[in-house]
């Protein structure tokens, strides 16, 4: 196909709002070329090409700007939370009165918690962050001089000349293992 003659057809098809692919995407002129019967239709990398060049296209095009986000560090679970209330308020009919959700993310593990909220008063969302605080997030208590049984140790590394093992707690979930050093590792 002639430049020309592409230049023609394009023209007509993007600028002719008669029909279906009047002032859209490269894709939706193909389409409408296509639909056309016209016999020989070019590619969408064509269209493209083309559409580049005419200003109607470019002017219209939005810009992209980047965001730059601020990068935020954790270095453990349950250091660092985000939360947020959802007003659900036009549903509250069907979810018991429910207006707002209490929506907490743990930064570090990504764990979600929500708690249904009748209202979004001071207590009632200090009382939903009691509830976390208190019954969601209990710290394990063990003397010191406890012992910690260990079901395997899943692999072993060298770190500042010692010698640590990455173990599996007996009867704990695999995402609690840890690095823990040789010496304090007791075979019995």
């Amino acid at each position: 196909m002639e430049n020309d003659d592409l230049d023609e057809k394009l023209r007509n098809v993007y600028y002719n709002t008669a029909n279906g692919g009047a002032y859209l995407s490269a894709e939706k002129i193909y389409q409408t070329l296509k639909t056309s019967r016209d016999g020989n239709v070019p590619s969408v990398y064509k269209i493209r090409k083309w559409m580049e060049k005419i200003d109607d296209y470019n002017l219209q095009k939005p810009v992209k700007r980047r965001i730059k986000r601020v990068k935020i560090i954790v270095s453990e679970p349950y250091e660092q939370y985000d939360a947020d209330l959802m007003d659900v308020s036009n549903i509250q009919k069907y979810n018991n009165k429910t207006r707002f959700l209490l929506v907490v993310i743990d930064i570090f593990t990504r764990f979600l918690w929500i708690y249904p909220l009748k209202n979004k008063f001071g207590k009632t969302v200090a009382d939903a962050f009691e509830k976390i605080f208190k019954h969601e997030l209990q710290r394990v208590k063990k003397e010191a001089d406890a012992l910690w049984f260990v079901e395997k140790v899943l692999k072993w590394r060298r770190r500042n000349g010692q010698r640590e093992g990455y173990v599996k707690f007996q009867d704990w979930d695999k995402r609690f293992c840890q690095w823990i050093p040789e010496r304090d590792i007791v075979d019995f």
